[in-house]
C-alpha cells in the first residue's frame, strides 16, 4: 500500500508543480516582488507554491515510511 501511496503523493506534487509553471507562463508578473500590487494570479502562484511544499513534505514522509517499512 505504501508503494502506491508513494506514487500518488509524487504524482500530486508533479500536478501542482505543472499548474504553477503554467500559471507563471500565462502571467510572468505573478512572480513579482512583495512590493508590487497583489493580483489574483500572484495569489494563485503563492497558493500553488504553498501546496507544492506541503505535498513535497507529505511525499517525502510517505517515501521515508515506505523505505523504513521495507527494511
Amino acid at each position: 500500500m505504501l508503494y502506491y501511496l508513494t506514487f500518488l503523493a509524487t504524482g500530486a506534487v508533479l500536478v501542482v508543480l505543472v499548474l504553477g509553471i503554467l500559471n507563471l507562463a500565462r502571467n510572468p508578473q505573478a512572480s513579482g516582488t512583495a512590493g508590487e500590487g497583489k493580483t489574483s494570479q500572484t495569489n494563485l502562484s503563492q497558493q500553488l507554491m504553498r501546496w507544492r511544499v506541503i505535498l513535497q513534505f507529505i511525499a517525502l514522509a510517505v517515501l521515508m515510511l515506505a523505505l523504513y517499512a521495507g527494511r
